[in-house]
Protein backbone atom coordinates (compact mmCIF):
# COMPACT_ATOMS: atom_id res chain seq x y z
CA UNK A 1 0.00 0.00 0.00
CA UNK A 2 1.36 3.41 -1.02
CA UNK A 3 1.07 6.67 0.87
CA UNK A 4 0.25 9.98 -0.80
CA UNK A 5 0.75 13.14 1.25
CA UNK A 6 -2.48 15.17 1.37
CA UNK A 7 -1.61 18.74 0.37
CA UNK A 8 1.96 17.73 1.18
CA UNK A 9 3.05 17.06 4.75
CA UNK A 10 0.07 19.08 5.96
CA UNK A 11 0.20 17.76 9.52
CA UNK A 12 3.47 19.65 10.01
CA UNK A 13 3.25 22.51 7.50
CA UNK A 14 0.46 24.66 6.05
CA UNK A 15 -1.22 22.56 3.37
CA UNK A 16 -0.76 23.18 -0.36
CA UNK A 17 2.44 25.19 0.16
CA UNK A 18 5.91 24.59 -1.21
CA UNK A 19 7.14 23.99 2.37
CA UNK A 20 4.55 21.25 2.82
CA UNK A 21 5.40 19.59 -0.50
CA UNK A 22 9.12 19.83 0.24
CA UNK A 23 8.49 18.20 3.60
CA UNK A 24 6.78 15.24 1.93
CA UNK A 25 9.69 14.43 -0.37
CA UNK A 26 11.57 11.33 0.67
CA UNK A 27 8.95 10.12 3.16
CA UNK A 28 5.92 9.52 0.91
CA UNK A 29 5.18 7.66 -2.30
CA UNK A 30 3.35 10.61 -3.84
CA UNK A 31 1.66 13.90 -3.09
CA UNK A 32 -1.86 15.26 -3.62
CA UNK A 33 -2.73 18.87 -4.30
CA UNK A 34 -5.76 20.97 -5.27
CA UNK A 35 -5.94 23.12 -8.40
CA UNK A 36 -7.97 26.17 -9.33
CA UNK A 37 -7.56 28.51 -12.28
CA UNK A 38 -7.59 32.21 -11.45
CA UNK A 39 -9.38 34.85 -13.52
CA UNK A 40 -6.14 35.64 -15.39
CA UNK A 41 -5.60 32.01 -16.39
CA UNK A 42 -3.04 30.85 -13.81
CA UNK A 43 -3.26 27.41 -12.26
CA UNK A 44 -2.80 27.84 -8.52
CA UNK A 45 -2.46 25.25 -5.78
CA UNK A 46 -5.26 26.12 -3.39
CA UNK A 47 -7.89 24.09 -1.57
CA UNK A 48 -11.07 26.16 -1.67
CA UNK A 49 -12.47 28.52 -4.27
CA UNK A 50 -13.03 31.17 -1.62
CA UNK A 51 -10.50 33.18 0.36
CA UNK A 52 -11.96 35.15 3.26
CA UNK A 53 -10.05 38.33 2.34
CA UNK A 54 -9.53 38.03 -1.41
CA UNK A 55 -12.88 36.53 -2.45
CA UNK A 56 -13.46 33.79 -5.00
CA UNK A 57 -10.21 32.45 -6.47
CA UNK A 58 -11.78 32.04 -9.91
CA UNK A 59 -12.84 35.72 -9.93
CA UNK A 60 -9.53 37.33 -8.98
CA UNK A 61 -6.05 37.41 -10.46
CA UNK A 62 -3.12 35.37 -9.21
CA UNK A 63 -1.40 38.52 -7.94
CA UNK A 64 -4.51 39.56 -5.99
CA UNK A 65 -4.64 36.13 -4.35
CA UNK A 66 -0.92 36.27 -3.64
CA UNK A 67 -1.37 39.67 -2.00
CA UNK A 68 -3.70 38.16 0.62
CA UNK A 69 -2.18 34.68 0.73
CA UNK A 70 1.57 34.98 0.28
CA UNK A 71 2.26 31.24 0.54
CA UNK A 72 0.07 30.30 -2.42
CA UNK A 73 2.07 28.68 -5.21
CA UNK A 74 1.60 28.18 -8.91
CA UNK A 75 1.28 24.70 -10.38
CA UNK A 76 4.50 25.29 -12.28
CA UNK A 77 6.34 26.14 -9.03
CA UNK A 78 5.17 22.85 -7.53
CA UNK A 79 6.21 20.86 -10.60
CA UNK A 80 9.59 22.59 -10.65
CA UNK A 81 10.06 21.52 -7.03
CA UNK A 82 9.15 17.87 -7.39
CA UNK A 83 10.38 17.43 -10.99
CA UNK A 84 10.54 13.64 -11.46
CA UNK A 85 11.23 12.91 -7.78
CA UNK A 86 7.74 11.81 -6.84
CA UNK A 87 4.31 11.19 -8.44
CA UNK A 88 1.64 13.84 -7.98
CA UNK A 89 -2.16 13.69 -7.95
CA UNK A 90 -3.54 16.94 -9.36
CA UNK A 91 -7.08 17.24 -7.99
CA UNK A 92 -8.92 19.70 -10.20
CA UNK A 93 -11.52 21.75 -8.39
CA UNK A 94 -14.66 23.12 -10.01
CA UNK A 95 -15.79 22.47 -13.57
CA UNK A 96 -13.21 23.02 -16.27
CA UNK A 97 -13.49 24.00 -19.90
CA UNK A 98 -11.78 22.59 -22.96
CA UNK A 99 -9.55 25.66 -23.06
CA UNK A 100 -8.47 25.02 -19.46
CA UNK A 101 -7.73 21.38 -20.24
CA UNK A 102 -5.58 22.47 -23.17
CA UNK A 103 -3.74 24.93 -20.94
CA UNK A 104 -3.12 22.25 -18.32
CA UNK A 105 -1.91 19.86 -20.98
CA UNK A 106 0.54 22.46 -22.29
CA UNK A 107 2.03 22.77 -18.79
CA UNK A 108 2.32 19.01 -18.31
CA UNK A 109 4.10 18.65 -21.65
CA UNK A 110 6.90 20.76 -20.19
CA UNK A 111 7.59 17.99 -17.65
CA UNK A 112 7.98 14.85 -19.79
CA UNK A 113 9.31 12.66 -16.95
CA UNK A 114 6.64 13.71 -14.45
CA UNK A 115 4.43 10.93 -13.08
CA UNK A 116 1.01 12.45 -12.57
CA UNK A 117 -2.61 11.59 -11.93
CA UNK A 118 -5.54 13.84 -12.80
CA UNK A 119 -9.04 13.86 -11.39
CA UNK A 120 -11.42 15.09 -8.77
CA UNK A 121 -15.09 14.96 -7.74
CA UNK A 122 -16.60 16.19 -11.01
CA UNK A 123 -17.45 13.34 -13.41
CA UNK A 124 -17.70 15.77 -16.34
CA UNK A 125 -14.09 16.82 -15.71
CA UNK A 126 -13.03 13.17 -15.81
CA UNK A 127 -14.75 12.71 -19.18
CA UNK A 128 -13.13 15.88 -20.53
CA UNK A 129 -9.71 14.78 -19.37
CA UNK A 130 -10.21 11.32 -20.86
CA UNK A 131 -11.21 12.85 -24.18
CA UNK A 132 -8.34 15.30 -24.49
CA UNK A 133 -5.62 13.55 -22.46
CA UNK A 134 -6.50 9.88 -23.03
CA UNK A 135 -3.12 8.61 -21.82
CA UNK A 136 -3.46 10.20 -18.37
CA UNK A 137 -4.23 8.18 -15.25
CA UNK A 138 -7.59 9.41 -13.98
CA UNK A 139 -8.86 9.43 -10.40
CA UNK A 140 -12.57 9.76 -9.62
CA UNK A 141 -13.26 11.02 -6.10
CA UNK A 142 -16.49 9.55 -4.79
CA UNK A 143 -18.78 10.74 -2.02
CA UNK A 144 -21.98 9.19 -0.66
CA UNK A 145 -24.06 11.49 -2.85
CA UNK A 146 -22.17 10.70 -6.07
CA UNK A 147 -24.92 10.30 -8.70
CA UNK A 148 -25.27 7.70 -11.42
CA UNK A 149 -23.24 4.67 -12.31
CA UNK A 150 -19.62 5.22 -11.41
CA UNK A 151 -18.64 2.60 -13.97
CA UNK A 152 -19.71 5.02 -16.70
CA UNK A 153 -16.94 7.40 -15.67
CA UNK A 154 -13.69 6.61 -17.54
CA UNK A 155 -11.42 6.43 -14.50
CA UNK A 156 -9.27 3.46 -13.54
CA UNK A 157 -8.89 4.74 -9.98
CA UNK A 158 -11.69 5.25 -7.47
CA UNK A 159 -10.91 7.43 -4.47
CA UNK A 160 -13.29 7.16 -1.51
CA UNK A 161 -13.41 8.38 2.08
CA UNK A 162 -12.37 6.11 4.92
CA UNK A 163 -15.96 6.19 6.13
CA UNK A 164 -17.17 4.71 2.83
CA UNK A 165 -14.57 1.97 2.74
CA UNK A 166 -15.69 -1.59 3.40
CA UNK A 167 -15.01 -5.04 2.01
CA UNK A 168 -18.14 -4.88 -0.17
CA UNK A 169 -16.93 -1.77 -2.00
CA UNK A 170 -13.57 -3.37 -2.72
CA UNK A 171 -15.24 -6.62 -3.80
CA UNK A 172 -17.67 -4.80 -6.13
CA UNK A 173 -14.87 -3.01 -8.00
CA UNK A 174 -12.25 -5.67 -8.77
CA UNK A 175 -11.19 -3.89 -11.98
CA UNK A 176 -10.45 -0.59 -10.21
CA UNK A 177 -7.52 0.70 -8.22
CA UNK A 178 -8.78 1.82 -4.80
CA UNK A 179 -7.54 4.94 -3.05
CA UNK A 180 -8.81 6.11 0.36
CA UNK A 181 -8.80 9.61 1.88
CA UNK A 182 -8.06 11.12 4.40
CA UNK A 183 -6.47 8.46 6.63
CA UNK A 184 -4.81 10.04 9.66
CA UNK A 185 -4.99 7.34 12.34
CA UNK A 186 -3.40 3.95 12.78
CA UNK A 187 -6.68 2.07 13.08
CA UNK A 188 -7.89 3.12 9.62
CA UNK A 189 -4.39 2.66 8.23
CA UNK A 190 -4.44 -0.97 9.36
CA UNK A 191 -7.99 -1.40 8.05
CA UNK A 192 -6.92 -0.18 4.62
CA UNK A 193 -4.02 -2.63 4.67
CA UNK A 194 -6.32 -5.51 5.54
CA UNK A 195 -8.84 -4.65 2.81
CA UNK A 196 -6.17 -4.44 0.12
CA UNK A 197 -6.36 -0.70 -0.56
CA UNK A 198 -3.77 0.46 -3.09
CA UNK A 199 -3.16 4.04 -1.90
CA UNK A 200 -4.08 6.09 1.15
CA UNK A 201 -4.05 9.87 1.20
CA UNK A 202 -2.96 11.27 4.55
CA UNK A 203 -1.95 14.51 6.26
CA UNK A 204 0.84 12.55 7.96
CA UNK A 205 3.04 10.57 5.55
CA UNK A 206 4.99 9.21 8.53
CA UNK A 207 1.89 7.29 9.65
CA UNK A 208 3.37 3.97 8.57
CA UNK A 209 6.50 4.64 10.65
CA UNK A 210 4.63 4.95 13.95
CA UNK A 211 4.14 1.96 16.23
CA UNK A 212 0.52 1.91 17.39
CA UNK A 213 0.03 2.91 21.00
CA UNK A 214 -2.29 -0.05 21.43
CA UNK A 215 0.51 -2.38 20.33
CA UNK A 216 2.92 -0.75 22.73
CA UNK A 217 0.34 -1.10 25.46
CA UNK A 218 -0.05 -4.80 24.69
CA UNK A 219 3.72 -5.28 24.78
CA UNK A 220 3.91 -3.36 28.04
CA UNK A 221 1.04 -5.33 29.55
CA UNK A 222 2.49 -8.61 28.27
CA UNK A 223 5.87 -7.75 29.71
CA UNK A 224 4.36 -7.08 33.11
CA UNK A 225 2.50 -10.40 33.01
CA UNK A 226 5.64 -12.32 32.05
CA UNK A 227 7.73 -10.61 34.71
CA UNK A 228 5.02 -11.28 37.29
CA UNK A 229 4.96 -14.98 36.44
CA UNK A 230 8.72 -15.17 36.59
CA UNK A 231 8.64 -13.47 39.97
CA UNK A 232 6.04 -15.93 41.34
CA UNK A 233 8.06 -18.88 40.08
CA UNK A 234 11.21 -17.52 41.73
CA UNK A 235 9.34 -17.07 45.02
CA UNK A 236 8.05 -20.68 44.94
CA UNK A 237 11.54 -21.92 44.09
CA UNK A 238 12.99 -19.98 46.99
CA UNK A 239 10.35 -21.34 49.38
CA UNK A 240 10.95 -24.88 48.11
CA UNK A 241 14.69 -24.49 48.56
CA UNK A 242 14.21 -23.15 52.11
CA UNK A 243 11.91 -26.04 53.08
CA UNK A 244 14.35 -28.53 51.58
CA UNK A 245 17.24 -27.16 53.70
CA UNK A 246 15.13 -27.34 56.88
CA UNK A 247 14.26 -30.99 56.19
CA UNK A 248 17.95 -31.73 55.73
CA UNK A 249 18.78 -30.19 59.09
CA UNK A 250 16.02 -32.12 60.83
CA UNK A 251 17.38 -35.37 59.38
Amino acid sequence: MKIFAHQGFSKRYPGNTLASFQGALGISDGIECDLWMTRDGRWVVFHNNYHRDAGFVTEISYHQLRHYHSSVCLLTELLDLISNKIPVFLEIKGKITQAQVNDLLAILYRYPTLQYYLGGFCSQNIKYLHQFIPSSRLVYNIVDSTPGNIHSVPADILSISKEQLDSEFVRNHPDKTIWVYTVNDKFNYQRCLQLGVDVIITDDPTLSFVTPKSTLAKWHHGGIVVLSLVGIICIFQAIGSLLSRRRSKNL
